[in-house]
């Protein structure tokens, strides 16, 4: 039936540590292993492929934006799509006066208005004008770094208001954990879109919000959440560059004809893949997530077992750092691609 493809992950995933009531512990082996699983999904051999993949856990908490997360780290190190400084420029000439934009200044952003391109000694500058401590201050920036200034994706007429500053990212060592060698400002500032993770989103938002985990930076334990890494686009501020998506499983018919592909496409739960057109790919991996102890995990795994019965063309074998607990049980396997 086919052949096998190895999917191996990159490399090792970097040692972090989970809280557990009052102190902290390295994250257990079920943790490591999801986000190592989630690094392997990530390659991009798998692009152009249709792979399908079942992990059946002894509970899904956390156990979808885990592999979200590995998969998000190994696909920031792979070149993205940013355009060129003059791209970017025609761009902004293009707006009209008055367009919504943020600036980067001081590794914050700030909103602004378009104000037009002007001429220096020969040098182009767009020139954005800002509101700092009810001030109205002007900048000039030149062409060269143009790509400090954030489009929006809707133009909409600027207000007079105080202009809204915020950090670039909140916790730069506990996402530059993750996504290094890649900065962890150019990181947030690239809108990539790799995940979509369908399921009951009130859960999904509250453990990707969660400040339950920590890495180590020198002697000091510095805190995060998996959303700092995930960039979920309903957990950001409107415009904010996004890498993950979470929807609700309760009207997938209604809303996945209007989505873009994604490299990643993840069912949390028995509900949520039962609901689903299991035939209709979204992108080159589809992993579903089942509790072993959900009311219609046997339902779930019966429309695996048809899928993989029907629509198999071949094997998969995972090469992964961290071996798969006991408790974890995985079926995967290639599909023909349409």
């Amino acid at each position: 039936m086919g052949s096998k493809v190895t999917i191996e992950s990159d490399r090792p995933v970097p040692t972090f540590f989970f809280n557990s009531g009052r102190q902290w512990l390295n994250c257990p082996n079920w943790v490591e292993f999801l986000v190592d699983l989630g690094r392997a999904l990530g390659s991009e051999e798998l692009s152009g492929q249709q792979l399908s993949l079942a992990v059946a856990v002894p509970t899904r908490a956390f156990a979808a934006n885990l592999i979200a997360l590995g998969t998000v780290s190994r696909r920031s190190q792979m070149p993205g799509g940013r355009p060129s400084i003059q791209e970017h420029f025609e761009k902004i000439c293009a707006l009209k006066k008055g367009t919504v934009l943020q600036c980067i200044e001081k590794q914050k952003k700030y909103r602004c208005a378009f104000h037009g391109i002007e001429m220096l000694d020969g040098s182009e500058f767009v020139r954005v004008e800002m509101y700092i401590r009810k001030n109205k201050t002007a900048r000039l920036i030149p062409k060269k770094k143009c790509q400090d200034i954030i489009l929006c994706e809707e133009e909409s007429e600027y207000q007079n208001k105080i202009t809204r500053k915020k950090l670039i990212v909140e916790r730069p060592e506990f996402t530059g954990h993750f996504v290094s060698p890649m900065l962890p400002s150019d990181f947030a500032l690239e809108k990539k879109p790799e995940c979509r993770i369908i399921g009951m989103q009130n859960i999904l938002k509250v453990e990707a919000k969660a400040e339950v985990f920590a890495v180590q930076n020198g002697d000091q334990l510095k805190t995060g959440t998996l959303n700092d890494v995930l960039r979920i686009e309903s957990l950001l501020p409107h415009d904010d560059p996004y890498r993950t998506q979470i929807l609700s499983s309760r009207n997938e018919e209604t809303f996945i004809d209007n989505l873009g592909p994604v490299h990643l496409t993840i069912y949390d739960g028995s509900n949520a893949y039962l609901k689903s057109d299991s035939s209709r790919h979204l992108g080159p991996v589809t992993v579903v997530v089942l509790d072993k102890t959900e009311p219609n995990f046997e339902a779930a795994t019966q429309k695996i077992s048809d899928a993989f019965i029907q629509r198999r063309s071949g094997m998969i074998k995972l090469a992964l750092n961290h071996p798969a607990p006991h408790s974890i049980d995985i079926l995967g396997f290639m599909e023909t691609p349409k």
